[in-house]
């Protein structure tokens, strides 16, 4: 097992027993990754860089600040969310984080047991499983749109 496996493993298991805790080691794990990026990511281009570091931010924001965020879907404008001082952050954008953590197993195996179907989309089933088992705390509030 690697590192980052070992990491997603902990996580897991830690938000069956202690939702606060594995919500800290996770939101650590993000920070760390963002200073990995920030040194040692001159691969990739200064736009992709800077991209990451945005998103990164707003996951480590969900998790740390939830009074100042605003969870919304992939298709939500968000400008005017900004504009207002609050940080925006998608559930999908979150799935897709705690999948590239190794964490997704236990929250995506949680949700199915709690009667998701199975051909759910799996970045809903992982974020409404993180949410279900105490991980994600509560957003401010919720917006959603389904037009693109």
């Amino acid at each position: 097992m690697n590192l980052i496996e070992t990491f997603g493993a902990k996580v897991g298991a830690l938000s069956e027993t202690n939702p606060q805790r594995a919500r800290a080691l996770l939101s650590a794990g993000f920070r760390a990754n963002g200073v990995k990026n920030k040194v040692a990511g001159k691969k990739a281009t200064k736009s992709d860089r800077m991209l990451f570091q945005l998103v990164n931010h707003a996951m480590v924001d969900c998790l740390a600040n939830p009074q100042q965020n605003v969870m919304v879907s992939l298709f939500t404008p968000c400008e005017m969310l900004q504009v207002l001082g609050l940080y925006p952050y998608s559930c999908e954008g979150l799935g897709c984080f705690l999948t590239g953590a190794w964490a997704e197993k236990s929250f995506l195996e949680y949700a199915e047991s709690e009667g998701l179907p199975e051909t759910f989309c799996s970045y809903h089933k992982i974020f409404i499983g993180a949410a279900e088992r105490g991980l994600m705390p509560k957003p401010r509030f919720v917006i959603n749109t389904t037009l693109a």
